[in-house]
Parts: C-alpha cells; structure tokens; sequence
C-alpha cells in the first residue's frame, strides 16, 4: 500500500511537472508568434504600402498626361485608381489586424479603442469602453494577451450572442488590471462555456493564463454573457 501510494504521488508529481512545461512551451511559442505578427505587419505596412503608394502616384502622374479627347481612357485610369486605394486600405487593415503598431506606440487603451471603433463601423454593434487606467504599465505580452482577448470576445459577439451592445470596463487596484466585456446578446448554457471544443473560449482562458492572470466567464439564456480578467500589472 505505501508503494502504490508513493508510486501515486510520482504519477502525480510528473504530470504536473509535464503541465508547467508544456504551459511554459505554449507560452514561448506564443510569444513567438507575436513576434512574428509584428515583424510581418511592419514589412507589409512598409514595405508594401510604400510601394503601392508610388503605384498611386505614378498613375495619378499618368491621369494626369492623357488626352482629354479620350473619356473610355481616362475611365478606366480613374477606376485603376479607386481600386488602388481600396488595395493600400486593405493592406493597412490586414497590417493592423496582425499586429496594430499602436499596441506597441501607444498603449493597450488606444489599440483596444481603435479597435473597438473599428468593429463598431463594421458591424453596426455599439460599444462603448471606459477606463480608470491611465498611467497603468503592463509588459508587451500580458498587453498583446488582453487586446487578443477583446478580438476574440467581440468575435463571438458577433458570431453567437446576437447582441446590440457590448460594454468594455477596465480598472486597477494598483496591483492588478482587471478588464470585463459585458455584452447584451442571447447568452450561453454552462455546458457551452466549458466545452472544450469551443477553442475561442479555451483560447481566451489560455492567453490569461500564460500571463498569470485570472480569467472568468459567466452567462445565462437570455442574459448575456460577462467575462472578468485580472492581470498583474508590471512593476
């Protein structure tokens, strides 16, 4: 009996010991992949767009030396051009959804801001994000985790809550940052929060976790959902 018990603690002790390194691994490949997000958002806003905007110039230059005896000509000029903008708004956009430079000039509050705004625009779901942080510092990874997790969030928003508005909160007590996302939508059972095959969700709870933060989601049909984080902030 005491060799079953101490091969039982073993057993124990291994498997936690193999869970911190996989949770170690996880987060170094993590923080990787931000890494990587950066660099590739920064070539494709730098170098791309910059070649796309001497594109813009140069057919503008272009538009500019035709012939005005030829309308079909200039036309179609005029509709390269439209198309050319869309293009460099495009790429912005995909460089930003990357990585926003913002989240590494600026500050998380901007990128979550902006961020906001710009899901807002897209998806006619008000939003409306108030802070009591100013000042608060966080490290580069705990910030890209919580601005992650606010993509992800409205993601599902938009996918399942049927929601109309969405409220973002974030305070500090001087030790930690705590955030909450609170939509209005259709909310969710308890068998749907803790399925494990609903990834955004177990990704959500990984990002925070990876950061030693805390991460909580609560909901109930017809009531909505709420999601509560605490991250410690950086001393």
């Amino acid at each position: 009996m005491i060799r079953e018990i101490s091969e039982h603690k073993l057993a124990e002790e291994t498997l936690r010991t193999s869970g911190e390194q996989l949770r170690e691994f996880a987060a170094r490949v993590e923080a990787v992949r931000e890494e990587e997000r950066t660099r590739v958002s920064r070539e494709i806003h730098d170098e791309l767009g910059q070649a796309l905007t001497v594109l813009k110039l140069d057919l503008s230059w272009l538009q500019g030396k035709m012939p005005r005896g030829q309308p079909e000509l200039r036309n179609k000029m005029k509709s390269v051009l439209v198309q050319v903008d869309a293009t460099i708004d495009r790429v912005r956009k995909i460089a930003s959804e990357l990585r926003p430079s913002m989240l590494d000039d600026l500050g998380l509050l901007p990128a979550i801001e902006w961020h906001v705004e710009e899901f807002q625009k897209r998806t006619g779901i008000r939003c409306k994000v108030q802070s009591g942080v100013d000042g608060v510092e966080l490290g580069p990874e705990a910030s890209g985790a919580l601005f992650r997790v606010v993509q992800e969030a409205l993601t599902n928003v938009v996918r399942h809550a049927a929601a109309s508005c969405v409220q973002i909160d974030l305070t500090s007590d001087g030790r930690d940052l705590r955030m909450s996302l609170k939509d209005d939508g259709k909310g969710a059972t308890e068998e749907q929060l803790n399925d494990m095959r609903s990834l955004g969700i177990v990704g959500m709870r990984e990002r925070i976790s990876r950061v030693g933060g805390k991460f909580k989601i609560q909901s109930q049909r017809g009531q909505g959902t709420r999601i509560e984080i605490r991250v410690p902030i950086q001393s």
